[in-house]
């Protein structure tokens, strides 16, 4: 769990419910690709997050959400092969999501970051 108003967050391995999964970092990317300390309404913008598995694991599932900092949330999304993946091996992966211009507001929003095994 962190809270930042930073576009680039890294996640301490000692902080991890799990020693088989490790959230290392999410990014904010602009259109261009680089780490955005803002965005414009009017362009593209990429939500990354990296993570390593230290064991594999079946049906891992990364998600997250953009949400106001009232709680309204504004989009959700998934891997989308998570299910017909058989495991996550061992390594280092990075999950990408590109959203349109003006898939947002002028204003604050938040980005939560899950990680599952569904039954």
């Amino acid at each position: 769990e962190a809270e930042t108003a930073a576009s680039e967050l890294f996640f301490a391995p000692e902080r991890s419910p799990s020693p088989d999964f490790h959230l290392q970092v999410a990014r904010i990317l602009d259109k261009n690709g680089d780490i955005a300390p803002a965005l414009d309404v009017r362009d593209p913008f990429t939500v990354e997050i990296g993570y390593h598995v230290g064991a594999p694991i079946g049906n891992l599932r990364l998600k997250f959400g953009v949400q106001t900092p009232d709680g309204v949330l504004v989009t959700y999304t998934h891997d989308p092969d998570w299910s017909i993946r058989a495991k996550h091996a061992p390594g280092d992966y990075v999950s990408r999501c590109t959203f349109p211009a003006f898939t947002l507001n002028e204003g604050t929003f938040l980005v939560g970051i899950m990680a599952d095994i569904p039954n």
